[in-house]
């Protein structure tokens, strides 16, 4: 599933965690893993017509990334996560960095960035 794992690390904080993932075909659908990643930072799930307002687009060569930016306490820590979805050759792409919550929140212009970079050939 994992194509990629970095360490990434941040100002004064613990690193966080950016990940490249495959799956095939949808992998579930966009509200199914925003609604996964929420429970996972301690959050409620969202209703469907809910979860496309969280969502944006972000172009990028020849891709369409859906980003998501979600924070949550999972355990009482501030925790961050960025999130860009692609679908690609009947494959659903994941870049998602995750960690404390300001410091990836600083990265935000910085992820943006790298997503926009990614090439598919």
């Amino acid at each position: 599933m994992r194509h990629a794992s970095f360490a990434v690390p941040m100002r004064d904080e613990p690193e966080a965690d950016l990940s490249i993932s495959v799956l095939g075909g949808a992998a579930g659908g966009l509200p199914a893993n925003i609604n996964r990643w929420r429970a996972q930072l301690g959050l409620p799930e969202l209703a469907p017509d809910k979860v496309a307002g969280s969502m944006e687009s972000i172009s990028a060569e020849g891709l369409t990334f859906t980003f998501v930016d979600i924070a949550g306490q999972p355990g009482g820590a501030p925790v961050r996560m960025l999130a860009g979805i692609a679908n690609y050759e009947g494959q659903t792409w994941f870049f998602k960095l995750t960690g404390p919550d300001q410091g990836v929140a600083a990265e935000k212009a910085a992820f943006v960035a790298f997503l926009r970079s990614v090439k598919t050939r």
